[in-house]
């Protein structure tokens, strides 16, 4: 996953882009992106999106069966399962119609959101969770680190989209944020009055940026599933033969921007598997 500081995801790359050194050779790529592949290819590297319905989401008001209905019919390149907090979590379905037999036919598993999470971490391909919420305040820190472990965005639908906004890097509640369903790609457009904006508590002279710890707060569903789409076009899937003495490999982006960086190796032979170094120089996560 490649974005820039902001959070803006760098689409466009190519395998010449990558940088792939070990032992001090560069290696040579295959490269598939969700950018560069024709829309509905089978070719296309395939989204998984947890939806974790909480406890407060439920007890107000909001329903499973509600939120099947916000869905799509089809899922594009994505796969989407359900848990929610009362131990039970859906398989990952392709269409509406999957998830719903799940839902009436009982073909949920037990388990909790954390095993679920854990799961999906299994999954070589994108990972994306979605917290469904009504209660105010900033998406639980325990599942902000769950994401962390095992690279996956958050967006959370419902909730205080402020709580979740930053000035400068520091968290702050303030009313003059973008509100919902304005652009949340790269700077926001500045607050009526310019960009020195006075609340209660202090003057920020900036423009909002994306959110803490990249939770993005959504309206609905519908947005959140658009803006994973988009997010994804920084989503690369590199593929290297790589000599079994090789222990460690070094990932950098050959690009003029300064840029956040992930990456997790897998093997389809199941063979174990080298170090992925990341190079400091670009602020990589």
């Amino acid at each position: 996953m490649v974005r820039q500081l902001d959070g803006t995801p760098m689409e466009r790359l190519g395998p010449k882009d990558f940088q792939l050194v070990a032992n001090g050779h560069r290696l040579p790529v295959s490269l598939k992106s969700l950018r560069k592949v024709p829309k509905g290819s089978a070719r296309v590297p395939r989204t998984r999106v947890l939806i974790i319905v909480s406890t407060d989401y439920l007890a107000g008001g909001g329903t499973k069966e509600g939120l099947l209905s916000e869905l799509p019919a089809h899922f594009g390149q994505n796969e989407i399962a359900m848990v929610t907090n009362n131990g039970f979590a859906t398989r990952y379905a392709l269409t509406k119609q999957g998830l719903v037999a799940a839902l009436r036919n009982g073909a949920m598993r037990a388990t909790n959101w954390q095993q679920a999470i854990k799961d999906l971490n299994n999954y070589p391909g994108r990972r994306v969770l979605v917290y469904m919420t009504n209660r105010t305040g900033r998406t639980p820190e325990s599942l902000r680190q769950w994401a962390a472990t095992i690279g996956a965005l958050i967006y959370q639908v419902g909730g205080d989209t402020d709580e979740n906004y930053v000035y400068w890097g520091d968290e702050t509640t303030t009313p003059s944020l973008p509100a919902y369903g304005e652009s949340i790609y790269g700077e926001s457009a500045p607050p009526a009055g310019g960009t020195a904006v006075a609340n209660n508590t202090a003057i920020w002279e900036s423009f909002a940026t994306k959110s803490v710890r990249d939770v993005y707060v959504e309206k609905s569903i519908k947005e959140a599933l658009h803006d994973i789409a988009q997010d994804g076009y920084g989503y690369y899937v590199l593929r290297v033969a790589i000599p079994s003495t090789v222990d460690s490999l070094e990932l950098g982006v050959k690009t003029s921007q300064d840029y956040q960086l992930s990456a997790q190796p897998y093997s389809q032979s199941g063979a174990r598997m080298p170090v992925i170094v990341l190079p400091g120089s670009k602020e990589p996560q």
